[in-house]
């Protein structure tokens, strides 16, 4: 790989070949990745977390359904004074005050029928964002060492933005949820891959326990729930198949 020297001829930066550059991806892949364990209790932790909150999502659906009903009360009342016989000239309720309230009643409408419809997607979306990016986190890296030159740019693509080349260095600006897992694979060893056999009584509820009971682990996860559920539909990550390393 080298410059294409459109934006600059007179550019000094050397060519670096493929193997050498993927060994850098391949040590940012390195520093998020998450053991089998971890990936399962993210998403398992997601979840609950997204339960807690329905009776919240019900009070507010409750709420706007409620604003709803009496939007279309208003739209029919106004429609039934506009051809009531007292109003036979106008003198209740002109052309253009009707049309004027009508106008706003529709868009009241559609803007109430909008908030009704998101609230539910709205969180199958960021559940199923945050399910993508701790599969990724998991399994991107044996993805890239697998994957053909088209996955492995996607992959490099989803890790972040502002990829820097110079001096034959990468540098990548991780997206917010990675740099999060990132932290807990730094500071939780619990939660890397491992590579020696599972330590005797080291079994999935006492990982559990441990997560939950982690600060750091859960400073981190709500990092990582917070973003996604800001900007779920703006978020990307490869759907490759779950498959073990």
């Amino acid at each position: 790989y080298h410059c294409t020297k459109r934006i600059n001829p007179d550019c000094t930066q050397g060519s670096i070949e493929a193997k050498r550059l993927e060994k850098q991806i391949d040590r940012y892949l390195s520093n998020v990745q998450i053991s089998e364990e971890f990936k399962n209790w993210a998403i398992k932790y997601l979840k609950e977390e997204s339960e807690k909150e329905v009776s919240s999502r019900e009070n507010i659906l409750a709420s706007q359904r409620k604003a709803y009903n009496n939007c279309l009360k208003k739209l029919d009342n106004l429609f039934q004074l506009k051809i009531s016989p007292l109003n036979n000239n106008g003198s209740l309720l002109s052309d253009e005050e009707y049309a004027k309230q009508k106008t706003e009643l529709v868009r009241e409408k559609a803007r109430l029928e909008e908030i009704l419809n998101d609230v539910q997607g709205r969180v199958e979306k960021w559940l199923e964002a945050g399910e993508k990016v701790f599969n990724f986190a998991r399994y991107a890296r044996y993805w890239f060492s697998n994957g053909s030159s088209q996955e492995k740019a996607q992959i490099l693509k989803a890790l972040g933005s502002n990829l820097i080349l110079k001096n034959k260095k990468l540098e990548i600006q991780l997206q917010t949820p990675l740099t999060a897992i990132g932290q807990i694979v730094k500071r939780v060893p619990a939660a890397k891959v491992r590579f020696e056999p599972k330590k005797f009584g080291q079994n999935e509820a006492k990982l559990e326990g441990l997560y939950c009971k982690n600060p750091i682990v859960l400073c981190a996860m709500n990092k990582v729930r917070t973003w996604i559920m800001k900007n779920c539909e703006d978020f990307w990550v490869p759907d490759f198949r779950d498959i073990s390393s």
